[in-house]
């Protein structure tokens, strides 16, 4: 809502403000540098794991590329291309 607003007669009606003041301090929760290290030490070894599944991924892939590239080069062969 702005400054004024319109009545039923189409007038101009000046709004009262509505400010409303809060005195609360905010609080924010710190780690200590121990918990920190803990936190950083937990996501390293998760991502540690997730580098592990990754690279067995890429190695399974490789695996079955090549399988089908040499059942791909023999059946060429056959075909004698």
């Amino acid at each position: 809502m702005g400054l004024f607003s319109k009545s039923k007669n189409n007038t101009l009606v000046k709004e009262e403000s509505k400010i409303e003041t809060v005195n609360e301090t905010p609080t924010y929760e710190v780690n200590t540098e121990d918990e920190t290290n803990g936190i950083l030490k937990d996501e390293m070894a998760k991502l540690s794991q997730s580098s592990s599944s990754i690279s067995s991924a890429v190695q399974e892939v490789n695996s079955s590329l090549s399988s089908l590239t040499n059942a791909t080069l023999s059946q060429a062969e056959e075909l004698g291309t």
